[in-house]
């Protein structure tokens, strides 16, 4: 008696990664750009 085949998922999809943001608006004023990360 011979094996029964396995029903394989295929592979999933990768998510593209966006790169984060540096500069952000700033949470007090809310003036644009005017807060930024170094990472």
């Amino acid at each position: 008696m011979g094996r029964r085949k396995s029903k394989r998922k295929p592979p999933s999809k990768k998510k593209a990664i966006q790169p984060l943001d540096t500069q952000f608006n700033c949470p007090f004023c809310n003036h644009e750009k005017s807060c930024e990360v170094k990472m």
